[in-house]
């Protein structure tokens, strides 16, 4: 699933008219010693940090099986959606390096929501990747502490550079949790004393 949304971003973005001269990779940055100016230009995108989205999450959800008498009721684990927070960032030439990030920008301003059909029209056959039903973008914004924080991090030095929180429900569980009977009614007896 994650090879998926990164694959597809890098695919969606060298689909670009205006990135198509531009190397678009997935891997982590080019390291301190490589002199980034006389670097090609490149767009680098890197997995910084993977989270859980707790905040959609519903314990369990259930599922009625009929095939069976008398019918039961599946408690299946809820779907799994996590964040990613990616990198792109663009070596070279520094204000080349300022385009390319501009470009990127721009094109997820136009489109920064996708669905199964999308996947589909950019991930190739040959890709042999299931589509995810859903991925969306949002800048994230860091201030100047934590962007120098997270370069000290890298131990890198400060490139062009834009993050972004892409959403995206990942896992949906298909094996049941636990198995009961499904309630038909409910009696009530009361007592006088």
């Amino acid at each position: 699933m994650l090879n998926t949304a990164l694959l597809f971003l890098k695919k969606y973005l060298k689909n670009n008219p205006s990135l198509e001269q531009v190397d678009i990779d997935l891997k982590y940055l080019p390291s301190k010693t490589t002199d980034l100016e006389d670097a090609s230009s490149n767009i680098f995108i890197t997995l910084l940090s993977i989270e859980e989205e707790r905040s959609t999450k519903s314990p369990y959800r259930y599922e009625r099986k009929t095939d069976v008498s008398p019918a039961r009721i599946n408690i299946i684990n809820s779907e799994l959606a996590l964040n990613l927070y990616l990198m792109i960032s663009s070596s070279g030439d520094y204000v080349e390096a300022l385009k390319n990030i501009s470009k990127v920008i721009a094109t997820f301003a136009n489109k920064n929501s996708f669905e199964k059909a999308d996947f589909e029209a950019v991930l190739l056959e040959g890709d042999d990747i299931d589509p995810l039903s859903q991925l969306s973008l949002d800048i994230q914004n860091f201030s100047l502490d934590q962007t120098n924080n997270l370069w000290q991090a890298l131990a890198n030095n400060i490139i062009p550079h834009i993050i972004y929180k892409v959403r995206i429900v990942a896992i949906t569980p298909t094996l049941p949790q636990a198995t009961t009977r499904e309630v038909r009614e409910i009696n009530v007896e009361t007592k006088t004393l």
